[in-house]
C-alpha cells in the first residue's frame, strides 16, 4: 500500500504536471491503483490526509472509474458513500482555509472538472438498479430488502448531493426555500435531456419501497428548481412536460404518498414547479396539465381532510402551489377557466380542514399548530390570495362555519370538550377572516367586497365584545390567549387595509358595523384589551405592536385622539398592571414601546394644549420623586425593600427611554430635558444623580445598568435636530456634562469588577461597552455639541469620557467581540467618528490605545467598510502631520486644541503596524472576493506612500513576487509599476480617486497574469485577456 507522501506527489503531478512523460507515468500509476484491491483504502487516505485540493480531485476520479468498471458490490457501495462525502465536503466552507475565496475557487474547480461525471455515475447506477428491479418485479421475484440500502440509498444520496451543490458560489439561505433556483452549468443540459433524468426519478417511485422514495423526490425538488434559462424554448417545454407527466403518474397511484416524508417532498415539488414556471408555460403542456390539475384538485381536497396526519410545513407547500396559481389568474393571458374552477374548491376544503383539525387536536391530543404563530401567519398569507379569487364563496363558507361554532360555544349544556373544540374552530375562522381582509388592497375590489368584509368584521367584533364580557368575571385560559391573538391579527389587518389615507371606499363596510355602534374608523380604534392582558408578555407585545403601527402617521394619530379610550389612556397610563407593577423584567421591556407610542400621540395633543405635558408626566413625576427620596435617605437596604426599588428603577428608565425616543419636537424635547433636570421640584435629585447612584449600587447587575445606558444613548440622539438650540442656550453642554459623569462612573467601576461565569460574561461585562460607544457616537454625529470650547475653559468632561471609553475598548480586545454584530457595529462606529472629529485627542492618546485601533481594524471581518474609513482617517492625519509646513502648527493652535505627537512614539514602538496593514489589505484585494474595493483603496494609497520611503513597500512587493512562478514575476513587477503611474505623493481626494482606478486595473492585470494570460495595453489602458476563456474563469471574473 502506498503512503500518503507518495499519493500526494502523485496527485500534484496529475493536476499540475507540464511534462507529458511525467503525466503519462502518473496516469499509469493511478490505473494500477484503481485495479488493486486497496483502491478504496488509498482513496480514503487521500480524503482524510491528502493535500487539498489535489487529493480530492484524484480521489474522485479514482472512485468514479472504480464504480464504472465494477458491478454493484459492497466495495462499490463504500465508493458511492465516499463520493457523496467528497461532494459534500467540497461544497462546504470550513474554518481553517486561508479564505472563503480560496475555498470557492477549489469548489468551482471541482464543479467544472468532476461534479458532472460523478452525477452521471449516480444516474447510471440508479438506471441499472431501476431496470433490474422492474425486471424482477415482472417475474414476481422478491428482492432482498438490503439491496435497497446496498445500492439505491447511496446512489440517491449522491445524486442529491450533486444537484444540491453551490454552483454559483453563493451560499443560499435555506429558510427561503421557494426562492432558490439551482444554477446548474450549461454543460449539464445534454445529460438532463438525453438521459431523461426526470422520467427516471419518477420511475423510481414505482419500484422503490415507500421508506426511501422521499430521497428520489429530494433530487426532483432540485431538478424542478433548475434555472429556466438553462434550456431553450423547445427543450424547456420537454423538460417541463416530463415533470407534468411524472406528477400525473404519481397522482394516478398515490398510495405511497400516505407516507409523511414522501408527501412532504411531493408538496415541495409542486411548490417549486409553480415558483419556477409560469402558468402560460404550464398550459402549453395541454391535456397533460389539465388532467394533472383535476387530479391535484382531488388530491388536495383529500389531503386537507387528513391534514392532521402530516406536518403543517407540508400543507404550507401544497397551499403555496395553489396560492401561486390563484395569484396568476389576474395577469395570465391564457385560458385559466380550469384553474378558476379549482381554486374555490381548494379554498373551501382548506376552511373545512382547519375546522376538522381543531377537533382532532382536542380529541386526538395531537400537536396544535396554533401554538406556532409564525407558521400560522405564513399559511394565512397564502390563504389571502386563494380566498380572494372567489371572495363571495370564501366568505359564505367562513360565515357558515363561524355561526355553527359560535352557537356551540355559547349554548347551554355543552360539554367542556365541545366548547374547547368550538373555541379553537373560532380561532382558525377569525384568523382566516383576517387573512381575507388582507387581500382587500388588491386591484379590482368594489362595493360587493366591502359588504363581504363587513360581514366578517361584524361577526368578529360582536364576538369580541361577548368574550370581553366573560373576561370581566373569569381568569383567561390558554385558549383565550390564542383567541386574543386572532382578534389582534384581524385588527391589524383591518388597520392595514381600511384605516389609511388611501382607504376612501368604506361606506358599505361601516353600514354592516352600524348595529355595533361603529360608524367610522374611529369606532374601530378602541383598544381595550390591555386591561385584561397586562401580564401576558406575548399578547402585550402584539397589542403594543398594533398600537405602535396605529400611531405611525399624522392622520392615524388624529383619528386615535378622537376616541374616548385613547384620551383616557393618555391621562391614566400608569394604571395598567404592566406599568403599575414591577415584577417581571421581560414584561417591563414592553414599557419602552408603550410610552414611545403614547408620546407620538402626546406630540400632536401638545400642539393644541401645551399644558398637557405636565398632566401626562404627572404619574411618572410621582415615581421620580419617590425614587429620588429613597436615594436621598442614603440607606436603601434599611428603608425599603432593595429588590422593589431596583425593579422600580428599571421600569422607570425604560419608560423614559420610550418617551425620549418619540419626543422629536424641539420645544417639547426641551421641556422633557428640563423635567429630567428638575422633575418639578428643585429640592429633589435630578435624573442623572439617580442614574449615578443606581450604578454605584447595582454596577454588577446588567438588568439595571443597560436600561440606564440605553436611555443616555437616546437622550443624546439628535432626532430631527431636536438638540440644536439657539446660541443663547447651553442645554447641549449641560446635558453632556451630566451624561459624562454617568459614563465615567460606570466605566471606572466596571473595570474594577472581578470575572463572572462564562454564560453571564457577555451580558454583565462587554455588552454595555457597545452602548457606551453608541453614546459617544450619537453625541459627535449630532453636530450640536461645541466640544472644542471645553479645552479653552479647562473642562475635561469630553476627554474623561473618551479616556474611559477607550479603556473599555482596550479591555474589549481580549474578547472575541466580533461574534456579536450589534456590539461590533457600535464599536467600529465609535472609532470611525472619533478618528474623524477628535484628531487632537487621538494624537495625544496613550500608545497602547492608538495601536489597539490598528489591531481592531486588522481583525475586523464584518464591518470592513467602516474599518477602512477609520484607517483612512488615521493614515491621512499621520501623512498630513508628517508633511506639514513649519509654522502651520502655531497657526492651528489659535482656533483649536493643540495636537500631540504620541502617535510617533506608538509607531516607533510598533514599527511593523503599517507594514502589516499594507500586506493585509493588498492580499485581500488580490486574492479574495472583495465587496468593497473602493473603501479598501482609500487607506491603501496612504499606506504605500508612508511605507515606500522606508523600503517596506518594496519588501512587500518582493515577497509577493517570490511566492509566484518565475515565468510570471516580470509581468507582475510591471503591473506593480503601472499601479503608481500618475499618482502623486499626497492623499488628496483627487489623487485617491486616480489611485482607485489604477488599483482596479492592477487587480484585473494580476488576475490575468496568474491565470496564464497576457496583458495587452489598449488605447484605453484596459487589460485584455488573450488566452483564457473557460466557464470557471467567467464565474471568477463575475465575482470581481
Amino acid at each position: 500500500m502506498y503512503d500518503i507522501d507518495f499519493l500526494n506527489r502523485l496527485s500534484r503531478t496529475l493536476c499540475e504536471a507540464v511534462n507529458e512523460q511525467d503525466r503519462r507515468v502518473a496516469e499509469e500509476t493511478l490505473s494500477k491503483l484503481i485495479d488493486s484491491n486497496q483502491c478504496l483504502q488509498h482513496c480514503l487516505l487521500l480524503l482524510e490526509s491528502g493535500e487539498q485540493p489535489y487529493a480530492q480531485v484524484v480521489a474522485s476520479g479514482a472512485l468514479k472509474r472504480l464504480l464504472n468498471k465494477k458491478e454493484p458490490t459492497a466495495e462499490g457501495t463504500i465508493g458511492l458513500k465516499l463520493l457523496n462525502s467528497l461532494v459534500e465536503e467540497m461544497n462546504l466552507v470550513e474554518e481553517g482555509f486561508e479564505s472563503v475565496s480560496k475555498q470557492r475557487k477549489i469548489s468551482g474547480s471541482f464543479r467544472d472538472t468532476r461534479l458532472l461525471d460523478i452525477f452521471i455515475v449516480s444516474l447510471d447506477i440508479l438506471k441499472q438498479a431501476t431496470e433490474a428491479k422492474t425486471l424482477n418485479d415482472s417475474m414476481h421475484e422478491l428482492l432482498d430488502p438490503l439491496s435497497y440500502e446496498f445500492v439505491d440509498i447511496p446512489a440517491l444520496d449522491l445524486s442529491f448531493a450533486c444537484t444540491n451543490y453551490d454552483f454559483s458560489g453563493i451560499v443560499n439561505d435555506e429558510t427561503l426555500d421557494e426562492g432558490n433556483n439551482v444554477q446548474i452549468p450549461t454543460k449539464w443540459r445534454p445529460v438532463l435531456v438525453e438521459k431523461q433524468v426526470v422520467t427516471m426519478f419518477f420511475d423510481l417511485y414505482f419500484v422503490l419501497p415507500e421508506q426511501i422514495i422521499s430521497k428520489a423526490f429530494l433530487t426532483l425538488v432540485q431538478l424542478v428548481s433548475i434555472r429556466r434559462l438553462l434550456f431553450d424554448g423547445v427543450d424547456r417545454l420537454k423538460f417541463l412536460d416530463s415533470f407534468i407527466c411524472g406528477l400525473k403518474r404519481v397522482l394516478e397511484s398515490p398510495q405511497k404518498l400516505s407516507y409523511p416524508d414522501n408527501f412532504h417532498q411531493f408538496c415541495r415539488i409542486l411548490s417549486r414547479l409553480k415558483a419556477n414556471y409560469q402558468v402560460s408555460e404550464l398550459v402549453k403542456c395541454g391535456d397533460q396539465f389539465n388532467n394533472l390539475l383535476e387530479l391535484l384538485t382531488v388530491f388536495t381536497q383529500q389531503s386537507l381532510q387528513m391534514s392532521h396526519l402530516f406536518t403543517q410545513s407540508s400543507i404550507f407547500y401544497l397551499m403555496s402551489f395553489w396560492s401561486r396559481m390563484a395569484g396568476s389568474l389576474t395577469y395570465a393571458r391564457v385560458d385559466v377557466d380550469l384553474i378558476s374552477a379549482a381554486i374555490p374548491k381548494v379554498c373551501s376544503a382548506f376552511i373545512r380542514s382547519r375546522v376538522l383539525l381543531s377537533e382532532n387536536v382536542v380529541r386526538g391530543n395531537i400537536e396544535d399548530p396554533l401554538e406556532d404563530l409564525g407558521s400560522v401567519k405564513q399559511l394565512m398569507e397564502l390563504f389571502t390570495v386563494i380566498s380572494r379569487s372567489d371572495y363571495k364563496t370564501s366568505v359564505e363558507e367562513l360565515v357558515r362555519n363561524f355561526e355553527e361554532s359560535l352557537g356551540v360555544l355559547f349554548r347551554q349544556g355543552v360539554s367542556n370538550q365541545d366548547q374547547l373544540i368550538a373555541r379553537k374552530q373560532l380561532i382558525w375562522l377569525i384568523t382566516m377572516m383576517a387573512a381575507g381582509l388582507n387581500g382587500k388592497g388588491s386591484a379590482g375590489y368594489g362595493d360587493d367586497e366591502d359588504i363581504y368584509d363587513g360581514e366578517v368584521v361584524f361577526r368578529v367584533w360582536k364576538t369580541m365584545q361577548m368574550t370581553d364580557q366573560r373576561l370581566e368575571s373569569q381568569q383567561p385560559g390558554a385558549v383565550d390567549i390564542q383567541l386574543e391573538f386572532a382578534y389582534i391579527y384581524l385588527m391589524d389587518e383591518f388597520r392595514r387595509t381600511c384605516i389609511t389615507d388611501q382607504a376612501v371606499r368604506e361606506s358599505k363596510l361601516y353600514e354592516k358595523l352600524a348595529p355595533l355602534g361603529i360608524n367610522d374608523e374611529v369606532g374601530v380604534l378602541r383598544i381595550t384589551n390591555l386591561k385584561f392582558w397586562g401580564k401576558d408578555e406575548r399578547i402585550l407585545n402584539s397589542t403594543l405592536a398594533l398600537l405602535n403601527d396605529l400611531t405611525a402617521g399624522y392622520s392615524n394619530i388624529r383619528r386615535l385622539l378622537k376616541t374616548q379610550e385613547i384620551q383616557l389612556l393618555l391621562r391614566n397610563h400608569a394604571v395598567f398592571d404592566f406599568v403599575a407593577t414591577n415584577e417581571d423584567i421581560s414584561i417591563m421591556r414592553s414599557r419602552t414601546n408603550f410610552y414611545s407610542s403614547l408620546m407620538r400621540l402626546v406630540n400632536i395633543e401638545l400642539e393644541e394644549e401645551p399644558s398637557f405635558f405636565d398632566e401626562f408626566m404627572a404619574p411618572i413625576t410621582v415615581k421620580f420623586k419617590e425614587i429620588s427620596a429613597i436615594f436621598q435617605n442614603g440607606n436603601i437596604s434599611s428603608s425599603v425593600n432593595e429588590t422593589q426599588i431596583r425593579m422600580a428603577v428599571i421600569g422607570f428608565m425604560r419608560d423614559l427611554r420610550g418617551i425620549s425616543a418619540s419626543c422629536t419636537r424641539k420645544q417639547f424635547y426641551l421641556n422633557f430635558l428640563l423635567w429630567c433636570f428638575s422633575n418639578g421640584d428643585s429640592n429633589v435629585s435630578n435624573l442623572f444623580s439617580v442614574m449615578q447612584e443606581s450604578i454605584k449600587l447595582w454596577i454588577d447587575n446588567a438588568d439595571v445598568v443597560t436600561p440606564i445606558l440605553k436611555l443616555l444613548a437616546e437622550l443624546v440622539m439628535n432626532r430631527q435636530s431636536r438638540l440644536q438650540y439657539d446660541m443663547q442656550s447651553c442645554m447641549a453642554v449641560v446635558l453632556f456634562r451630566n451624561i459624562a459623569k454617568v459614563i465615567c462612573e460606570y466605566g471606572t467601576r466596571l473595570l474594577s469588577l472581578p470575572p463572572v461565569p462564562k454564560e453571564h460574561h457577555y451580558k454583565q461585562r462587554i455588552k454595555n461597552t457597545g452602548v457606551c460607544c453608541q453614546i459617544i457616537k450619537n453625541v459627535l454625529a449630532g453636530n450640536y455639541l461645541p466640544f472644542g470650547v471645553f479645552y479653552i475653559y479647562g473642562d475635561t468632561c469630553m476627554t474623561d469620557t473618551l479616556d474611559i471609553t477607550f479603556k473599555l475598548f482596550y479591555k474589549l480586545q481580549e474578547e472575541n467581540f466580533l461574534v456579536y454584530p450589534k456590539l461590533t457595529q457600535a464599536v467600529y462606529g465609535f472609532l470611525d467618528i472619533v478618528t474623524k472629529d477628535c484628531t487632537a485627542y487621538i494624537s495625544k492618546m496613550e500608545e497602547i490605545y492608538f495601536i489597539a485601533i490598528f489591531r481592531a481594524i486588522h481583525r475586523d471581518t464584518t464591518a470592513i467598510s467602516t474599518s477602512c474609513s477609520i484607517l483612512d482617517q488615521v493614515i491621512t492625519y499621520v501623512f498630513e502631520q508628517l508633511t506639514q509646513q513649519p509654522g502651520t502648527t502655531s497657526m492651528i493652535q489659535l482656533y483649536r486644541e493643540p495636537e500631540g505627537d504620541r502617535w510617533r512614539t506608538a509607531f516607533e514602538k510598533q514599527p511593523n503596524v503599517l507594514y502589516e496593514m499594507l500586506v493585509s489589505i493588498l492580499s485581500q484585494i488580490l486574492f479574495e472576493e472583495v465587496k468593497c474595493q473602493w473603501s479598501m483603496s482609500r487607506p491603501l494609497l496612504g499606506l504605500i506612500i508612508l511605507t515606500r520611503e522606508s523600503g517596506r513597500f518594496d519588501e512587500c512587493k518582493r515577497e509577493f513576487l517570490r511566492q509566484q512562478p518565475e515565468n510570471y514575476q516580470m509581468e507582475l513587477d510591471k503591473a506593480f509599476t503601472r499601479l503608481m503611474d500618475g499618482i502623486a505623493k499626497n492623499v488628496t481626494l483627487k489623487n485617491k480617486d486616480n489611485f482607485t482606478q489604477n488599483l482596479s486595473t492592477f487587480r484585473k492585470e494580476v488576475d490575468i497574469i496568474l491565470r496564464g494570460g497576457t496583458v495587452v495595453s489598449s488605447s484605453t489602458d484596459i487589460p485584455v485577456t488573450t488566452s483564457i476563456g473557460s466557464e470557471q474563469e467567467y464565474t471568477d471574473n463575475m465575482t470581481d
